[in-house]
């Protein structure tokens, strides 16, 4: 059954965030604008999803993890193999949808298999959802949950700072030890469920919260590959600068992750496969 049109509302520009307790959910349609739908709308609309849902967009997604039941477990429905390194864990003690999300402990990640589809060079989307405590790392600096990288140094990534930036999300691309990042203007609360989106389109770097643009930075320097086709996803981490530098996310719930290629406007709709 797809979700009623009449349940759906334009989300006004208060409402960014999503209490751990509320209906409704944020919906930034493929026209741009953003509405609200209520839970059992969207939950009762995912399996006609496809029809809510540009066959552009769909055929664009490079990585989708759903991260939100045992049926679905902690893996790509794009086909590459995840492996927990260790004790991360679906816990049914905070969802966003579903019954259950990706728990980090600290000192855990998940890890996809290399595959060279992730040797993006051009325009892209990394998403999910994240619930975030005030603590979420071990040195008072800042983490990853969710990066691609080549084994090394390279890598894009999105996260959140305590380092002199008030908790602050971002997205960074950092290649041949050229950095480029874009940071959130606001500063989303810690201990609730957000949205964050982080694209590239053209040569332009942009943050979303919720369904809300919150910032974007022209990316001056050469968008490079990666060099090498030994690209993989992880969740949790940077790998290239595990334990000491960056380490892993300390208390953190993540569900709904999606990756994709392509210039086209970022929906927050999680998709059916």
């Amino acid at each position: 059954m797809s979700p009623n049109p009449l349940q759906i509302s334009q989300l006004g520009s208060s409402e960014k965030l999503i209490p751990d307790n509320t209906d409704l959910l944020p919906i930034q349609q493929i026209d741009g604008v953003t509405r609200r739908m209520s839970r059992a709308n969207f939950l009762s609309g995912l399996a006609s999803a496809s029809q809510l849902l540009s066959p552009i967009i769909t055929s664009k997604t490079i990585f989708l993890s759903h991260l939100d039941s045992d049926a679905n477990g902690i893996a790509d429905t794009k086909g590459t193999t995840l492996t927990v390194n260790g004790s991360a864990a679906l816990s049914s003690s905070k969802y966003i949808l579903g019954n259950k999300s990706l728990y980090f402990p600290g000192s855990a990640y998940v890890q996809s298999s290399v595959n060279a589809k992730f040797n993006i060079l051009g325009d892209f989307s990394m998403e999910a959802f994240m619930w975030m405590p005030s603590t979420y790392d071990t040195n008072n600096t800042y983490a990853s949950f969710l990066t691609i990288d080549n084994g090394s140094a390279d890598f894009i990534s999105v996260g959140k700072n305590r380092s002199g930036l008030n908790n602050k999300w971002y997205g960074q691309t950092y290649f041949n030890g050229e950095s480029v990042e874009v940071y959130s203007v606001s500063n989303p609360p810690s201990n609730t469920w957000n949205h964050l989106v982080f694209t590239r389109v053209g040569n332009v770097l942009g943050l979303r919260i919720n369904g809300v643009l919150e910032s974007q930075v022209l990316q001056t320097s050469i968008f490079r590959k990666f060099g090498n086709n030994n690209t993989r996803v992880s969740l949790g981490c940077i790998p290239g600068y595990l334990p000491s530098s960056i380490p892993a996310l300390v208390g953190a719930y993540m569900s709904e992750v999606r990756i994709c290629i392509g210039d086209f406007p970022v929906p927050t709709l999680p998709y059916k496969s």
